[in-house]
């Protein structure tokens, strides 16, 4: 059997399920394990299928991947962003939470914190602080992918002032700034920007590669980024430090 036909009858098979696990399509394929395995790592490298923890998903084209998957897709980078993004929060600090994978990775760090008001979106991210001493207040809203969106939201946010506003993006825009592939996304974010004092977008490695649809803020408007990998784009890391933005990066590059 061809590559080309293995590939085909993945996709066939993934089309009828949300996912399945690579052993299972190891089983319904008469060909090797590893031969399969290197059918499945070609096709995620086209773009047309994503691995994680053991399990297979057919990725819809032009379509950003669901919540759970999202939550699934470099998870321990984006523990380690929100690590980073926690060291930015004192005791007695409000802040903005925004819905989305990233963010709730720092959520998850700030789970002990005392003295601490979130405003947030994300219904994930309300239920990790539910039984905390964490002050939480919540949007009103249509739900969609697991965030509160609408002029609800709108409304919510514009009456409110914090101090610091985390933020998540689906992708970069050259030298420009930071993308949101949902229309319902992009005017709440947009907002929260404006109440916060500083912004800050937490941002995996995997973002850098992929454009978006609306650019949603500039980097001029933001205070910093929080990020994993050290940003290899030259022009994009000259506007940056001409702008003073500041960078975090979870892991940080070696010193030479």
């Amino acid at each position: 059997m061809k590559s080309e036909e293995r590939q085909k009858l993945i996709m066939d098979l993934l089309a009828e399920q949300k996912f399945l696990r690579t052993s299972e399509i190891i089983e319904r394929l008469p060909s090797s394990p590893a031969t399969i395995r290197r059918d499945l790592v070609m096709m995620e490298q086209e773009g047309l299928i994503r691995k994680a923890r053991g399990k297979v998903f057919l990725l819809a084209p032009n379509r950003v991947p669901d919540f759970d998957l999202r939550g699934l897709l470099y998870d321990e980078e984006k523990s380690a962003i929100g690590r980073a993004a926690a060291t930015l929060v004192k005791e007695g600090d409000s802040i903005i939470i925004d819905s989305g994978t990233t963010a709730l990775a720092l959520a998850s760090q700030l789970r002990h914190y005392k003295r601490l008001s979130v405003v947030t979106n994300s219904i994930p991210a309300a239920y990790v602080f539910n039984g905390t001493d964490v002050t939480t207040f919540v949007c009103g809203g249509m739900v969609h992918d697991m965030a509160l969106v609408d002029h609800d939201a709108l409304a919510y946010f514009a009456a409110r002032r914090v101090g610091k506003a985390f933020l998540g993006a689906t992708g970069v825009r050259g030298i420009e700034g930071l993308t949101v592939s949902s229309s319902y996304q992009y005017a709440v974010k947009r907002r929260m920007i404006e109440s916060a004092e500083e912004a800050y977008v937490l941002i995996d490695s995997s973002k850098f590669n992929l454009r978006g649809v609306s650019m949603f803020v500039d980097f001029a408007d933001l205070t910093g980024l929080v990020t994993s990998r050290p940003i290899t784009n030259p022009r994009l890391l000259e506007r940056l430090d001409k702008l003073n933005l500041k960078i975090l990066y979870a892991d940080p590059p070696t010193s030479v």
